[in-house]
C-alpha cells in the first residue's frame, strides 16, 4: 500500500514540474518571438527581416502546440501565468540585456529555450513534439550565432 502511495505522490509531482516547466516554455517561446519580431524591425537585410519573421512565426506555432497540451490537462488560460502581466520579469529582463543587440538578444532566448527543452526531457523522456521543437531552434542558433560572428567581423573593420 505504501509502496502505491509513493508512485501515485511521485506521478503527481512529476505531472505538476511537467506542467511548470511547460508554462516556462510557454512564456519563453512568447518572449522568444517578440525578441525575433523586435530584430527583424532593427536589421537593415531584408534576408534576414525574412529569417527574423519566419522565426517568429515558427516560435508563435511552437507556443500554440504547447499550449494545446497544457489545455490537454484541463488547465484554463486563466490558470496560466503567461495570461498574467509579469513586471518584475519585464523589469528584469530589461534591464539585463539593455546593452545587449537584437541579435544576442536572439540567440540568449534560444539558449534559455534549450536549457527548458533539456528540463523537460528529463521529466518526461523522449517526445517527439519537443525534440522537433528543439531541433528547429538548435538550427536557428547555430544560424544566430554566424550572424553575429559575422557582424561583430563587419563592426571591427
Amino acid at each position: 500500500m505504501l509502496v502505491v502511495y509513493i508512485f501515485i505522490l511521485q506521478t503527481m509531482v512529476d505531472k505538476n514540474s511537467f506542467i511548470a516547466q511547460l508554462e516556462k516554455l510557454l512564456l519563453h517561446l512568447k518572449n522568444s518571438k517578440l525578441e525575433y519580431l523586435k530584430a527583424s524591425d532593427k536589421i537593415n537585410s531584408p534576408q534576414l527581416k525574412r529569417q527574423f519573421n519566419l522565426i517568429a512565426t515558427e516560435r508563435n506555432k511552437f507556443f500554440q502546440e504547447i499550449l494545446s497540451l497544457i489545455q490537454s490537462f484541463n488547465i484554463s488560460n486563466d490558470d496560466l501565468i503567461i495570461g498574467r502581466f509579469n513586471y518584475d520579469q519585464l523589469l528584469i529582463s530589461s534591464i539585463h540585456e539593455i546593452n545587449s543587440s537584437p541579435i544576442k538578444k536572439c540567440i540568449k532566448s534560444d539558449e534559455i529555450l534549450l536549457e527548458i527543452y533539456s528540463k523537460i526531457k528529463k521529466i518526461k523522456g523522449e517526445s517527439k513534439i519537443f525534440s522537433d521543437q528543439k531541433d528547429k531552434i538548435e538550427k536557428s542558433l547555430l544560424k544566430n550565432l554566424d550572424i553575429s560572428n559575422i557582424l561583430s567581423g563587419v563592426k571591427k573593420s
